[in-house]
């Protein structure tokens, strides 16, 4: 409509966090070394890079983990990078999300280890439930890889409840 505002509201049903993430920064911070942190924060590239490339000329993780963020924000150093994730928090939005969550957590995952529980009790105001997902079970890492259909079982099941109670 040309010349007049018109708000409306829109809800989600239900929002999935598939491993779910708190602070994706605070996950990279960990993995690194504390000086490497330190480093990228005080805008000292050359060295942080210098180091990062040693780490991952032999750690395939981290080779895959800064090569694929490098690629995905379409950011051209690793230290860029580190930095950018700091934009990458529901922080300051946690208390605002009402909206039912289900939060996957991987039993053992490699990168964001915690995270999932982080961003379940931050969501104070939404109807949460963690599901941590198992080895045993063959979903034991990020994301589930390798029991994709485990994964998939949980999240149906869960909207099925979700919907059916909002219906």
């Amino acid at each position: 409509l040309v010349g007049r505002a018109v708000a409306f509201e829109k809800r989600l049903a239900a929002v999935i966090l598939n491993d779910g993430v708190h602070d994706f920064h605070a996950a990279l911070a960990n993995m690194m070394p504390p000086f490497l942190s330190k480093w990228v924060d005080e805008g000292n590239d050359e060295a942080a890079e210098a180091v990062l490339g040693l780490l991952m000329a032999v750690n395939t993780q981290t080779r895959w983990a800064v090569r694929n963020g490098l690629w995905a924000l379409g950011i051209d150093s690793p230290s860029e990078l580190a930095r950018a994730f700091k934009a990458y928090t529901i922080a300051d939005v946690a208390d605002r999300i009402t909206t039912p969550v289900l939060v996957l957590d991987a039993e053992n995952d490699q990168f964001f280890k915690g995270e999932p529980a982080r961003a379940a009790e931050a969501m104070v105001n939404a109807k949460t439930t963690l599901v941590t997902l198992y080895g045993a079970d063959g979903a034991g890492e990020h994301c589930h890889m390798g029991a994709a259909s485990r994964a998939n079982q949980v999240m149906f099941d869960w909207l099925d409840e979700q919907l059916d109670t909002q219906a």
